[in-house]
């Protein structure tokens, strides 16, 4: 029985002492892994293999629709505005199409480096700014904005909406995401619906279409146990969405 036991504590002892080996090699060569593992629960690069499966394919979801709809635009030369890019995948995703430029933004200069590091280019540049202030940019700027879960964050919504109007050009795309009823939280300031975002939308754009997103985790409870699905929202379906994803265009 001793040696049983002995040998139980040597077994432990070698897979901890593996554990840390492994752990001392992955902040020695990979130390933006361990920034993003230590940050997963607000900053999350979706190609990394850090969180779970279905939230990272639902987040890259709304960046291949974006793609898919600007892309069937066909415009060339597009200058796109990530609002609040975090670490950049989704930037890496909009490369796909014609642009001439495509900027992310965000508050975190940590996750800015980051997104320079890894998805930055001559042609996509990621850099610090407050989404709320949108400082450095003119009027009429960009073809598109995309924004993704963060109008759900601010304190003055409405003036966001503002500036990214002021900073489209005539006819210029607007494609934005929101939880559907999650609550007010420490980081959720504004609880939307369907009748809340839309109402605010159209404070300064024309709504093309508002879509619902379900990652079909059966781990978070925001899912509401439906599918996968990124379809068109109808008052059969508004209820079950875990986000919304709305397409504006600038009045």
């Amino acid at each position: 029985m001793k040696n049983k036991i002995y040998s139980l504590k040597r077994l432990v002892n070698w897979l901890n002492d593996g554990l840390k080996l492994r752990l001392f090699k992955l902040m020695f060569w990979k130390p933006d892994l361990i920034w993003l593992y230590r940050n997963r629960y607000l900053r999350m690069d979706a190609n990394q293999q850090i969180n779970d499966k279905k939230r990272r394919e639902f987040h890259l979801d709304r960046y291949e629709f974006s793609c898919n709809y600007l892309k069937s635009l066909n415009k060339e030369g597009l200058f796109i505005l990530d609002a609040a890019c975090g670490t950049g995948y989704g930037c890496d995703v909009l490369k796909r199409l014609n642009h001439e430029l495509i900027v992310g933004i965000d508050i975190d200069p940590k996750t800015i480096r980051y997104a320079n590091k890894k998805y930055g280019s001559d042609k996509c540049v990621f850099k610090v700014s407050d989404v709320v202030c949108m400082e450095g940019f003119k009027n009429d700027m960009f073809d598109a904005v995309v924004s993704f879960e963060t109008i759900e964050h601010l304190e003055q919504p409405i003036i966001f909406l503002e500036k990214i109007n002021k900073i489209l050009k005539q006819k210029g795309i607007l494609i934005i995401s929101t939880p559907n009823k999650w609550g007010i939280s420490k980081h959720h300031k504004f609880d939307y619906d369907y009748n809340l975002l839309r109402g605010h939308l159209d404070k300064y754009f024309s709504i093309i279409d508002i879509y619902i997103h379900n990652s079909g985790s059966i781990e978070l409870y925001t899912n509401r146990g439906c599918k996968h699905r990124l379809e068109k929202a109808n008052s059969n379906n508004i209820e079950e969405a875990e986000c919304f994803i709305a397409v504006c265009k600038k009045q």
